[in-house]
């Protein structure tokens, strides 16, 4: 085939046009990826805000659920039944997690803007928050959560807490009938780090 000058024409304006098509499709895929990143960061901005006006919100309430209880506690000392007396230590001590949840509300609205915040963290005591948490539903249930051997790790506090409580809280939820629940969480030393075992007797899922 002789190449002339119309073929050679032809053949680059053909080249041209596609790689107009390309560099085209390239100029979309940017601006759909800057149009998302900049909804993203709308999105992240609300959250922030919608967290820092619902904790500033919540706090006066619980200010004022902890302070009447202490008085009432103060009041009433020595003459509650031990059963009042338990019932007014519960309602304590939820306003007070209350209180950490609302704190960590506004630092879960942080995660987009910065790492969450790590700490070192017992899990024996997180743990031990979410069953307290959890005490209405597992006396309702009547069942049980067994706590094995916890490690210290190093994690997001706020995390772990939502992760436990989640997990803990479907194993009592989806019981089999006639079973009363029982949940058991632990960890055993993998070869990096820890390796969690969460295991209930409920009606489970299927494998798929």
């Amino acid at each position: 085939m002789q190449w002339t000058p119309w073929i050679i024409f032809a053949a680059l304006v053909m080249g041209a046009g596609y790689l107009l098509r390309v560099l085209s499709s390239q100029a979309r895929s940017q601006l759909q990826l800057l149009a998302l990143t900049r909804e993203l960061e709308r999105s992240n901005r609300e959250l922030r805000d919608f967290a820092a006006i619902a904790s500033h919100d919540l706090q006066e309430p619980l200010r004022k659920i902890q302070a009447f209880g202490d008085r009432l506690a103060e009041r009433a000392e020595g003459t509650l039944d031990p059963e009042s007396s338990d019932y007014l230590l519960r309602m304590q001590r939820a306003a007070a997690r209350m209180q950490a949840l609302v704190q960590d509300l506004l630092e879960y609205s942080r995660v987009a803007t910065r790492q969450a915040g790590l700490e070192s963290i017992d899990l024996h005591r997180v743990l031990a928050g979410v069953v307290s948490d959890l005490d209405e539903r597992v006396q309702s249930s009547g069942g049980r959560v067994e706590i094995g051997p916890l490690p210290t790790i190093v994690a997001s506090p706020l995390h772990m807490r939502q992760l436990f409580q989640n997990l803990i809280a479907n194993g009592l939820k989806f019981q089999r009938d006639g079973v009363a629940p029982v949940v058991r969480v632990e960890a055993v030393p993998a070869l990096k780090g820890w390796e969690f075992r969460i295991s209930d007797n409920g009606i489970g899922f299927e494998d798929r």
